[in-house]
């Protein structure tokens, strides 16, 4: 903990800046090499430097950290908050440690080859093994928790050739078995300056092994090719054959890729499709081949059988995915707690307790979670969903292509086609409360419901443009855009509609009313607005590198946001200026944007596609006492250069970061600091307004306090 001292005047809430979080499909594209036990959480390691994670109680796997290297090739826990992360980064490897359950990481030690084990003797004794495809093998072992490192010598055969480690075990400080694929072990007992070496002869003639595991007190297990499973007593001097044979015909699909134990008698081993158990030390084994085929690469089970295997790929009949697969009757079956929906999401509607649905293609999704877990409700593979409306009291309709309307009365578990009364596709469908639902399509068709959609009644626009845009402000008052700039207006809860001219030539693609007043239109790369509730419309200036803009939401008459193809836009003047919104990095395009407040949005689009927006207000108040805040501005208020005042008990290395009203980071200093008084200079080139700064050092936080610059 970096000890502060208070010198200031003011205090301040602490504040972050916003975030953008990617809820489905998680967790992308990535794949999980390792999995371990942190208490009560399961932890696994990943490509692309991503730590996942499994709550107690959870049924999907969150991405909770990422490491700054390649990927994890082992992870291990000697408690609830301090792991270890063997990475693998094309010839090179390291060492990366966290001390908080898996969301930070620090890189302890880098290393000339990939690491793909690590054994903890205790939280301070570790050991660290792996290959490096030209410069042999690399050991290492640290005695105080990864603060220091040493170097051991790595076993040699006189004018051996190489071959990797495939296992790897410490017994204690100064016992270790290592295990390469030419059958030979490796066994030392005083911490790795001299290594015993024997050769594995008791397996199917041509045998391969791939993986090992071991208790402390020497026995042990090896698994490998021909169905072969062989077990030791001794630490690995000696070995027997449990399984395997070079004649059996299953040989070719039952090479063992992964073995673990939970406890002397009980223990599995993976084979590319099958999962077999032993619960008698291995005399026995129990084959079970119910998920498909996998690449299997980290197993971790308990004695009562509930457990994980980590899989580079899973090949099902349902087709291909990556798969961290969940078991909780030893294998016997699996849930993959990686699958996730990927589908089209069109529009999204949201009802109360974290239940929402969307619609899109032939699919209907729904959560219970909000957004972290999607299920499927309905899928027709004739039909294609454009837009989803409820009553928030777990009545849905859905419409979309010909005419179709589908409707369900309790949350999407059924679903009821109603007879729209025509073939034309209908695009945009909005529930206005006492049953009323309007519905927007092709044609300058209007449909318009006061039973729930028990009858629909068409009603005449004077129109036969496409309409392709809805937005009712209340019950009364909405707005429908489509082809050619056409744009109309209901007063009456949209029994009558009026054209109105917006001068727009373009097809529109959404239209939101932020009040009375305040209008927005998107065509498919402009925005155009009115101030005077539609009577004239200007056009507003974006991004020339954002095009296909979509959807739109506001919270007020300033603060918005735009859905588009890999980007989102936001404001806060009302559309004065529109800029890409910080943080936002996934790619895929984008058709609907729900905004609750200004601390709170969802955007939807292609491959099942849910990201959400979080940015908890900057508060700030005034101090009780003069010494409450951590850190000062002054001039405050000011109208050119200010200075930011701290001081710091400790050495650390501080990050000092200004956020504007949006809570978007605008400015950020590192720097390494010393004990004592510290002055910085804060950016003298702010635009006019109020802002946040913070201060962190080494991971914790300082304080934060606010400023308002004028012109």
């Amino acid at each position: 903990m970096i000890r502060l001292l208070l010198l200031l005047t003011l205090s301040a809430a602490a504040t972050h800046a916003q975030t953008w979080e990617l809820l489905n499909p998680r967790p992308t594209t990535e794949f999980f090499y390792g999995v371990a036990r942190a208490g009560d959480t399961y932890v696994f390691a990943g490509t692309n430097g991503v730590v996942g994670a499994l709550a107690p109680g959870a049924d999907s796997l969150d991405i909770i950290g990422q490491f700054d290297g390649s990927f994890g090739r082992t992870i291990v826990f000697s408690d609830a908050t301090t792991g270890w992360i063997g990475e693998q980064d094309g010839l090179s490897g390291a060492i990366h440690k966290t001390t908080d359950g898996g969301r930070t990481w620090t890189e302890v030690l880098e290393t000339a080859g990939m690491i793909t084990h690590i054994d903890l003797v205790d939280a301070q004794t570790v050991w660290a093994a792996g290959s490096q495809f030209i410069r042999d093998r690399v050991i290492v072992r640290t005695t105080d928790g990864g603060q220091t490192w040493t170097d051991v010598a790595y076993p040699r055969r006189e004018g051996a050739s190489f071959d990797p480690l495939i296992a790897f075990e410490a017994f204690d400080a100064q016992t270790a078995v290592a295990i390469d694929r030419q059958r030979y072990v490796y066994r030392t007992t005083d911490a790795g300056v001299t290594w015993d070496t024997t050769r594995v002869e008791a397996g199917p003639e041509g045998a391969g092994y791939s993986d090992a595991h071991f208790f402390d007190d020497g026995r042990g297990w090896l698994v490998g090719t021909l169905q072969t499973i062989l077990t030791t007593d001794d630490g690995g001097q000696t070995w027997t054959r449990q399984l395997g044979s070079a004649d059996s015909t299953d040989a070719a699909r039952h090479s063992f890729n992964q073995i673990t134990f939970s406890d002397p008698q009980t223990g599995w081993a993976a084979t590319r499709d099958c999962l077999y158990r032993t619960a008698d030390g291995g005399q026995t084994w129990t084959p079970s081949c119910t998920v498909g085929t996998w690449g299997a690469y980290g197993l971790l089970l308990d004695a009562e059988g509930t457990g994980f295997l980590a899989t580079g790929y899973l090949d099902t009949p349902d087709g291909e995915s990556l798969g961290v697969l969940r078991t909780e009757d030893g294998g016997e079956t699996f849930t993959n707690l990686t699958a996730a929906f990927r589908g089209l999401i069109n529009a999204a509607a949201f009802g109360t307790d974290g239940e929402a649905w969307g619609a899109g293609g032939s699919t209907i999704v729904r959560t219970t979670t909000g957004w972290r877990d999607v299920e499927v409700v309905l899928e027709d593979p004739s039909a294609y969903f454009q837009s989803v409306a409820t009553d928030g009291d777990r009545r849905v309709w859905v419409v979309g292509f010909s005419g179709a309307i589908r409707a369900s009365a309790n949350g999407g578990d059924t679903w009821t086609a109603q007879g729209s009364g025509t073939q034309t596709n209908l695009n945009r469908v909005a529930h206005l409360g006492d049953r009323t639902l309007v519905v927007i399509g092709d044609d300058g068709l209007v449909l318009r419901t006061e039973d729930d959609g028990a009858t629909w009644d068409s009603l005449a626009t004077g129109v036969a443009d496409d309409l392709d845009a809805l937005h009712f402000r209340d019950a009364q008052n909405g707005w429908a855009a489509g082809e050619r700039g056409r744009l109309l207006q209901t007063t009456d809860g949209g029994v009558t509609w009026t054209p109105r001219d917006a001068g727009v030539l373009s097809d529109l693609q959404a239209v939101f009313f932020a009040s009375e007043t305040h209008g927005y239109l998107l065509a498919s790369d402009v925005v155009y607005a009115t101030t005077d509730g539609g009577a004239t419309w200007a056009l507003q200036p974006t991004p020339a590198t954002v095009a296909s803009l979509s959807a739109i939401s506001f919270v007020d008459e300033q603060r918005g946001w735009i859905a588009a193809d890999g980007a989102v836009l936001e404001t806060s003047d009302g559309g004065a200026t529109w800029a890409e919104s910080p943080g936002f990095e996934t790619t895929t395009y984008f058709r609907d944007v729900h905004f609750v407040s200004p601390e709170r949005g969802w955007v939807f689009g292609g491959d099942g596609a849910v990201v959400r927006y979080t940015a908890p207000p900057a508060t700030a108040t005034e101090a009780d006492t003069p010494e409450a805040s951590a850190l000062a501005v002054y001039p405050n208020p000011t109208a050119g250069p200010a200075t930011l005042a701290f001081a710091l008990g400790d050495s650390a290395e501080v990050t000092v970061t200004v956020h504007d009203a949006l809570g978007r980071a605008v400015a950020r200093q590192r720097l390494a600091l010393g004990v004592g008084e510290h002055r910085l200079a804060l950016p003298g080139s702010l635009a006019p307004g109020l802002y946040v700064v913070t201060a962190e050092a080494s991971g914790d936080r300082l304080g934060a306090t606010r400023f308002t610059v004028v012109r």
